[in-house]
């Protein structure tokens, strides 16, 4: 794997040492000028970065995309000013350029210029997508103090078919600076228990905000857990990975022994607490939770992996490459690079 990354690396190298070239021959191929600018920013050369995105606006001066790379590097590089005049210049040249219109609504909020933000928002709405324009809205009324207007577009947000994950969680990211932040987190949850359009955004986003504004308090949606659908369980699943990336031993062990009959229900919350007890090094516990793996079609390669790599951890290899096995008969790219080094 390593020796396939080092690989990788030398083409990328010698890719930018052949566009480079080509760009001193014909200086206005902005395709390649854009491709260069992107493979910078991959290995974090920030400095060609930021001259490509330069150049880029000097050769597509009314290109709104060539003005948004440039206010993205420019505000990398920390020159705020110059930034959102460039995003200001790619909102007028192209209003449903969406990182643009985003990023600038986010830089005119913070600095609570609220009547430019507005403005910013009414020329760009009806050419972005639904939930990107609602998101942006309902930030802007929190900002302004507008609660009960705020808490209606975070309604309506919730039940968006294209929702995506970070357009709600930076509206909840917003409320949590508010006195009215529970009853933010409390609309989201509702819909926990309703078949929604974007379960797997609504579990993220409040997973990700929640553990920003009252972790303490995330565990209180299972009071409800049997009337939980698909979006509540998704987050239920989120909330106990994140108990496993943070090594959160007593709080893995709670869900083990207070909810386990009910998380063996859903192959979603079953594989997050495999993983959460897998990264906690309870190894034990987690090959006997994950022992039932054959019962589960749903089953996924990540889910597999924490039990083959606790079997091996307990000294069971044998029994850890027979899952390995297993796990590589579902198949993708996925199985092949969790489980192969496993069974060669």
């Amino acid at each position: 794997e390593l020796a396939l990354f080092d690989l990788r690396l030398r083409l990328l190298d010698e890719a930018i040492q052949a566009m480079e070239e080509l760009l001193q021959q014909d200086p206005g191929y902005t395709w390649g000028r854009v491709r260069l600018a992107d493979w910078y920013e991959r290995l974090e050369r920030w400095e060609e970065h930021t001259r490509h995105c330069e150049a880029f606006v000097q050769y597509a001066p009314h290109d709104g995309v060539a003005h948004g790379y440039l206010g993205d590097a420019l505000l990398r590089s920390g020159d705020r000013a110059g930034a959102l005049a460039s995003f200001r210049r790619a909102v007028e040249l192209l209003p449903s350029y969406e990182f643009a219109a985003r990023r600038c609504f986010t830089l005119l909020l913070e600095d609570r210029a609220f009547t430019e933000a507005e403005a910013v928002l009414e020329r760009c709405a009806s050419a972005l997508r639904q939930p990107a324009a609602r998101s942006m809205r309902a930030r802007l009324l929190v900002a302004r103090g507008d609660v009960e207007e705020a808490l209606e577009e975070l309604e309506a947000l919730c039940v968006e078919e294209e929702l995506q994950r970070d357009e709600l969680e930076v509206v909840l990211d917003a409320f949590g600076a508010t006195a009215a932040w529970d009853r933010a987190f409390r609309v989201v949850e509702a819909h926990f228990e309703q078949e929604t359009a974007a379960p797997g955004a609504l579990a993220e986003a409040w997973c990700n905000a929640r553990e920003r504004a009252a972790p303490a308090r995330a565990d209180r949606i299972l009071a409800r857990r049997e009337h939980l659908e698909e979006a509540g369980r998704l987050a239920v699943a989120a909330w106990i990975q994140r108990l496993g990336e943070q090594r959160r031993t007593l709080g893995i062990l709670w869900m083990r022994f207070r909810y386990g009959g009910w998380l063996r229900r859903s192959d979603a919350t079953w594989g997050a607490l495999g993983y959460a007890l897998c990264a906690a090094g309870l190894f034990t516990l987690c090959a006997r939770w994950l022992a039932d793996f054959r019962k589960r079609p749903a089953a996924e390669p990540w889910m597999l992996y924490n039990l083959v790599s606790s079997l091996w951890s307990l000294g069971r290899g044998t029994s850890a490459i027979e899952v390995a096995r297993v796990g590589l008969e579902l198949g993708g790219p996925a199985a092949a690079h969790q489980l192969g080094a496993w069974v060669t």
